[in-house]
């Protein structure tokens, strides 16, 4: 943000965007936190749950806790995307990190859920979202862009996102499959 401000002098809603990144970093690091509280990591090749609630287990609860935090992320970058150039936003590869992380923290039907929460996130982008191509030119909205190109962009991506989600999860099964 400090590059496309001072150095690009690009217009954006920086108050927002900066909101934005303090919940996320705020969220992260209480995600941090509520861990160190609820694992016992002495032993790092096997993590053991202190606590267990009366809706199941403390590892269910982890997932779930995750999960709502891998949402939480999508819908803040989604947002952020939106305020800074939608899919034109060279950042806008960070679902992809969303979905490689998602793969590895959250149960699979979880993992899948992410995933089309970021396609229906990219999609949005795609379609509402205002396009900054370059630092002062004309934006660009849907009805001026190429439809088939965008409806090409929107199956690559979601193909993509689709092929990452199966692989890395298919990856952490067989690693986590092997430690047993």
């Amino acid at each position: 943000m400090i590059a496309s401000a001072f150095v690009f002098a690009v217009d954006l809603n920086y108050p927002a965007l900066l909101y934005l990144v303090g919940l996320t970093a705020v969220t992260n690091v209480a995600y941090g936190w509520w861990l160190d509280q609820h694992l016992d990591t002495t032993d790092h090749r096997e993590v053991e749950f202190r606590l267990v609630d009366d809706r199941g287990t403390e590892a269910d609860r982890l997932h779930r806790v995750a999960f709502a935090l891998m949402a939480l992320d999508v819908f803040t970058l989604t947002t952020m995307l939106y305020l800074s150039g939608g899919i034109a936003n060279p950042f806008s590869f960070f679902f992809f990190v969303n979905l490689a992380v998602g793969c590895v923290v959250i149960r699979p039907v979880a993992a899948w859920t992410v995933t089309t929460t970021v396609i229906v996130g990219f999609a949005l982008l795609l379609f509402f979202a205002p396009v900054r191509p370059q630092v002062g030119s004309t934006v660009l909205t849907f009805d001026r862009l190429d439809r088939l190109g965008t409806v090409g962009l929107l199956f690559a991506f979601s193909t993509c996102a689709m092929v990452v989600t199966y692989f890395v999860n298919r990856t952490a099964g067989e690693l986590k499959q092997r430690e047993r």
